[in-house]
């Protein structure tokens, strides 16, 4: 019980600690691309190591390829479907690897 506790107050801290280190890599993208590369490597190698899922929106901006940091607008280039299925296109500036997301239509909640 006592351990849980401590672990679970563990994984609050480190969770706050590796979003503070990716919002530093997103800001330091456009000045210092290494810098922002080796913290964000930095926050994935301890998320593998303690077996912490990471949050979504920060597991966004790595490339599924070749696995590194991508800033949107930086060295990624997101583009906007224009088919019948809407969508976002998300290329990756090392590797050119194309990836995509589904944006699904909202339902009205009286339906």
């Amino acid at each position: 019980m006592i351990l849980e506790f401590i672990w679970n107050k563990f994984q609050s801290r480190f969770c706050e600690y590796k979003r503070k280190q990716d919002v530093f890599a997103i800001s330091n993208a456009r000045t210092n691309p290494s810098l922002a590369q080796r913290q964000a490597s930095l926050a994935k190698k301890l998320s593998t190591k303690y077996r912490i899922r990471m949050p979504y929106d920060i597991r966004i901006n790595f490339c599924k390829e070749c696995k590194k940091f991508i800033a949107p607008g930086v060295n990624a280039r997101i583009r906007i479907g224009r088919s019948s299925v809407k969508s976002i296109r998300i290329t990756c500036g090392f590797c050119n690897h194309t990836y995509r997301k589904i944006i699904q239509k909202s339902i009205p909640k009286g339906q």
